[in-house]
């Protein structure tokens, strides 16, 4: 399981990077962040299958399950979200001390 989380991780953060660049957390979608959290995170059962780690007998519908279950959890990245109000508190908190 740590390994799906890995590879769903790097592939996470590889598209974001690709698509997003250099923008800031405050500029960043969080419709898009998740969408791109689904793809990377799909990808995962669609690349071990295509490695060949899943058992013999595996069928379609447990690799569909799989990636089923990864884009949901990918997709249910909220990290953004929560980046965004803890660094616009964090700035708040600064101009209260400021004064």
């Amino acid at each position: 399981m740590g390994l799906y989380g890995l590879v769903s991780g790097v592939g996470f953060g590889s598209l974001l990077s690709l698509r997003e660049g250099r923008k800031t957390i405050f500029d960043l979608s969080l419709r898009r962040t998740a969408i791109l959290g689904v793809l990377g995170s799909a990808a995962v059962p669609l690349l071990f299958g295509a490695l060949g780690t899943f058992e013999v007998g595996t069928t379609t519908a447990e690799v569909l399950g799989a990636i089923l279950v990864t884009g949901v959890l990918g997709g249910t990245f909220g990290a953004i979200a929560i980046a965004q109000r803890a660094e616009l508190r964090a700035a708040e908190e600064s101009r209260l001390l400021s004064r």
